[in-house]
């Protein structure tokens, strides 16, 4: 049955959105930690804790839907069979999903450009055990370019913001999705 298939997509992409939430809400108050390190001279930021926090900044989070079956359901004109409810509900997840898309590339755009930064100017060798978790032995220098941390603070803005917008449409496909599961529950009385 679709709806049960549905659902089953549906119950995917609220796990996602349930920990992408928490992790955007991280990243944000990372964001906030790399701009009160980087307000005083690369001289004297806090290596370890720069790094800590630039391992989550820098990364980018993406959420891919289970749309597998709403896709069938479109190209096979199925959506005619669900109650209209249902379907707008439907349309209203498909387009909320689009937002999310939109949001997620403008803040990767400014994550490749603080990336050129970054690449410059670390030892993406530390980098690289902090994020995969190992013991880092290795010396956590940073050699950003004194004329570079203006435009390197103003992208670690822009990502925060970026977040900050992708957070909320995470939020709001979330509260989408748990209506749109009690609204299959309801009406083809399905457990779930």
């Amino acid at each position: 049955m679709l709806a049960i298939s549905l659902m089953e997509d549906i119950e995917k992409d609220v796990a996602f959105l349930t920990s992408a939430i928490a992790f955007s809400e991280q990243k944000i108050a990372y964001c906030d930690s790399i701009l009160w390190i980087t307000s005083s001279p690369v001289t004297q930021w806090d290596t370890s804790r720069f790094y800590k926090n630039i391992n989550v900044v820098s990364q980018s989070n993406p959420f891919f839907p289970t749309t597998g079956t709403y896709k069938q359901i479109v190209t096979s004109g199925s959506l005619k069979l669900f109650d209209q409810s249902i379907a707008n509900q439907l349309n209203a997840y498909d387009m909320q999903l689009k937002k999310i898309a939109y949001w997620s590339e403008v803040e990767d755009e400014s994550l490749w450009l603080m990336a050129d930064i970054l690449w410059t100017g670390i030892n993406l060798r530390a980098l690289g055990d902090i994020r995969f978790s190992e013991q880092t032995q290795k010396r956590q220098f940073i050699k950003i370019e004194q004329s570079s941390v203006e435009k390197f603070v103003n992208l670690v803005s822009a990502v925060k913001i970026y977040r900050k917008k992708t957070l909320f449409e995470y939020q709001e496909q979330h509260q989408l999705a748990i209506e749109l599961l009690e609204s299959l529950k309801t009406m083809y009385h399905l457990e779930g």
